[in-house]
């Protein structure tokens, strides 16, 4: 079981690497960002850590 939840997860992480579009996945109470595309870094100019560090909600 662990290792087809390992394969998934990767199978996943290869796809949304891959995606040019900016996106993000937060807590359902949009208090932690829990994934940021890589794409964030090019197009917005700040590192995905700084995002996961200091998260901005508007």
């Amino acid at each position: 079981m662990k290792d087809n939840l390992q394969d998934s997860e990767s199978k996943i992480r290869l796809l949304v690497d891959k995606i040019q579009d900016v996106f993000w996945i937060t807590t359902p109470t949009l208090d932690q960002i829990i994934y940021i595309s890589p794409r964030y870094e090019t197009l917005w100019g700040r590192s995905c850590e700084s995002l996961y560090k200091q998260p901005i909600f508007y």
